[in-house]
């Protein structure tokens, strides 16, 4: 998204990250490995503000950033750019921004809806977000559910503008047909048998993933209702590995298998290969994954607590939304897609269309356009704008 921005005539941008820790081989306790992504940064002005290991632990206060009140003063910014305020850093550079007189947009992924917090945290969150807010200039919505987020904080419509979380579009979609080519020598690699359909996961094996619904979801489909029933193929890594496995061992379920942690410039293989991507999740802000399998035209299956569901499912047309945590609605949803060959693809043709629409170029209107707002309200016209962007 920052190369395609940088291209804009109207912006200036600069890129500052809190640290280069993911540049290079680093923990990842998500996936509970040490991962190395293959996806270089790069093609627009940046600068780390960390540097080194910080013994590979991120949190509110790791890293611990300086250098923060130089950079932003010193740049002669229009405009600051803050990715979330999950970090001490980025309040930091709200408040200096703010100070010197900076216009500040936000754009985080807070999703509205359940699971809902204890009810002295919404009070608390409340308290606290609406004395944050307060210092946003524009909100940069990433679809519907994290509009609402924000709307239920009290933010006004008119400071609220959609950019939507999109993916680089066009990387996915030639890969994935690339990636046709060898596709049954993939599927051979896989010890996949010819005939049978392909369910696949792909992302971290966490708890709040709920992983272990799909292989009971699959599991069944091995004693009913297909001829040659769904493998289910894991893509990805994590705590939940081990009982996972297990669990799948319990369940007598043999036509699954565990494919581990995947770059981003292999997942492509995957995507062509299957006929469907699920994802359960319990509480997904977004995921990312469904933007990335559309572009390779299948149809998804998700949970109503994936913050991208309502956005880039359409019920019927290009997948199903089930209730999370239910397994008779999620094995329900994959059968329903899987059982009609035809009505299969002809939903994943919809997914690629859908997804054309949620790109790169709808987060350049939409940041235009806070800007726009920005400056019409703070009396500022400029042929140019200098935006600093801090993640």
């Amino acid at each position: 998204m920052f190369r395609y921005l940088a291209t804009e005539p109207a912006l200036e941008l600069t890129v500052f990250f809190l640290t280069d820790l993911s540049t290079g081989p680093h923990y990842d306790s998500g996936f509970c490995a040490e991962i190395s992504w293959d996806t270089p940064l790069g093609g627009y002005p940046l600068r780390f503000l960390t540097k080194g290991d910080n013994n590979g632990r991120l949190s509110f206060w790791r890293p611990t950033v300086h250098g923060l009140w130089r950079a932003l003063s010193s740049g002669n910014f229009d405009a600051l750019w803050v990715h979330g305020y999950g970090h001490q850093a980025l309040l930091r550079a709200i408040i200096y921004a703010r100070a010197i007189g900076v216009a500040v947009l936000l754009r985080g992924d807070s999703r509205f809806g359940p699971p809902w917090p204890s009810a002295p945290k919404r009070r608390a969150k409340r308290i606290l977000l609406s004395g944050l807010f307060r210092l946003i200039d524009a909100f940069l919505a990433v679809g519907s559910s994290n509009r609402d987020y924000y709307r239920h904080f009290g933010v006004e419509d008119d400071r609220i503008f959609m950019t939507p979380y999109a993916v680089n579009n066009d990387f996915f979609a030639s890969q994935a047909a690339a990636a046709t080519r060898r596709r049954e020598v993939f599927r051979t690699e896989l010890r996949l048998p010819r005939g049978h359909p392909m369910v696949l996961y792909a992302g971290k094996l966490q708890r709040l993933k709920r992983v272990d619904d799909l292989i009971e979801a699959c599991a069944g489909f091995e004693r009913k209702r297909f001829e040659e029933a769904p493998y289910l193929v894991i893509v990805g890594d994590g705590p939940e590995r081990v009982a996972l496995e297990a669990r799948a061992r319990a369940l007598r379920f043999d036509s699954i298998r565990w494919a581990g942690f995947r770059n981003q410039s292999e997942l492509p293989a995957f995507y062509d290969l299957c006929d469907l991507l699920v994802l359960p999740s319990d509480n997904e802000a977004w995921g990312l994954v469904l933007n990335e399998v559309m572009n390779a035209g299948k149809p998804v299956v998700a949970s109503d607590r994936v913050g991208a569901s309502r956005d880039l499912i359409r019920e019927g047309v290009n997948g199903v939304i089930f209730p999370a945590g239910d397994v008779a609605a999620l094995r329900n949803s994959i059968a329903h897609i899987l059982e009609n060959p035809e009505r299969a693809v002809q939903m994943g043709n919809a997914s690629r269309k859908i997804i054309g629409e949620w790109n790169f170029e709808a987060d350049r209107l939409g940041l235009l356009n806070a800007l726009a707002k920005i400056a019409s309200v703070k009396g500022r016209q400029s042929e140019r704008l200098r935006v600093t962007s801090a993640s």
